[in-house]
């Protein structure tokens, strides 16, 4: 990697335009480490993801915010809970077992 591309890998793009030029001008300019999106459906997260990683010579790290489900991730996923309200049922195993379980399967779907 030259210089001016280990630099652009400290940084992460908050992104919601899924126009291809922009993707394509954003990783091969700028050299992002990652990205992170605003809401939007599954089908535009995965339009997004494929278009970046289609257009960049070392895959991106891609964030999101799954600690309520997959409605953090896309605006049609699954809401699971926040920590507030799994908390309020005092039961560890909802904490731990089913929430972690529940969200790790959501998000493999991705």
């Amino acid at each position: 990697m030259s210089d001016e591309e280990k630099v652009g890998q400290l940084f992460f793009q908050l992104t919601a335009s899924t126009d291809e030029a922009y993707l394509k001008r954003l990783v091969e300019e700028y050299h992002v480490g990652g990205c992170r999106y605003n809401p939007m459906p599954a089908a535009g997260v995965r339009v997004l993801t494929d278009t970046l990683q289609k257009h960049t010579k070392i895959p991106l790290f891609i964030a999101c915010n799954p600690e309520q489900g997959g409605s953090g991730v896309c605006t049609d996923g699954t809401y699971v809970g926040n920590g507030i309200k799994i908390g309020a049922t005092d039961d560890e195993k909802n904490a731990i077992s089913h929430r972690g379980k529940a969200l790790a399967l959501l998000l493999s779907k991705l």
